[in-house]
């Protein structure tokens, strides 16, 4: 799949307004506009997941008698979590903190074992106990990537999307844009628009079901 590049996405954004070329002298200024922008592939990333915003593993480090990470700059959010012990991985369980953590293990930095359970706190990861050991590679994360922003002093590179989320990215910015010109005509047009095109991706990109469950009626290990 190709990517528009930054100035492409804007000259977009600016056609469906009914805009001329904008500056930082015009009324909407660019740098307006490159905000929408950026805030509408966040809220893509978040709605929507695209899959080339899933990361690959990455390892982030524990430290002993702590029950607390860092996450992953990059990352808007953990999709699975692995912790080692010992070179066997075992899958983490997300839950609310107050689900998962003693006190023991929220302020007792004397005692720890193997997590079983985290929670992700604005940009740090707790889990049901203090680690053990300080080590680089305890844990391994996939998690959900940032877009990277527009930046209005270079707009020549390949946004993170691909074009196929190019008209969401311009209806979500209009739905700003009318918001602040109080234009609600327009504004209910896009929100129309804006869904319709987010159901249309959501089709596209299907994700593919994690399991087969096969029918017992049709399946079992006598037939072939």
């Amino acid at each position: 799949m190709a990517n528009s590049t930054g100035s492409e996405l804007l000259a977009l954004l600016e056609n469906h307004l009914n805009l001329d070329t904008t500056s930082a002298s015009t009324d909407p200024t660019q740098a307006l506009l490159i905000s929408y922008i950026n805030q509408a592939q966040r809220e893509i990333a978040y709605e929507i997941q695209p899959s080339v915003l899933m990361s690959e593993a990455t390892n982030i480090a524990t430290t002993a008698g702590s029950n607390t990470v860092t996450k992953p700059s990059t990352f808007i959010e953990i999709q699975d979590l692995y912790s080692n012990d010992s070179g066997v991985y075992k899958r983490l369980e997300k839950k609310a903190l107050n689900k998962i953590v003693s006190p023991v293990a929220l302020f007792d930095n004397t005692s720890g074992n193997t997590p079983s359970y985290y929670e992700e706190r604005n940009d740090k990861i707790v889990f049901d106990t203090n680690f053990v050991n300080t080590d680089t590679d305890a844990l391994k994360a996939y998690g959900l990537l940032a877009p990277t922003d527009l930046d209005a002093d270079d707009l020549s590179p390949a946004v993170d999307l691909p074009k196929e989320y190019n008209m969401l990215i311009v209806y979500k910015s209009a739905i700003w844009f009318y918001q602040r010109d109080f234009d609600s005509k327009n504004l209910q047009i896009n929100v129309q628009f804006e869904s319709m095109e987010k159901q249309k991706l959501r089709a596209f990109f299907k994700p593919c079901p994690a399991s087969v469950s096969l029918d017992p009626r049709f399946w079992n290990h006598n037939r072939i």
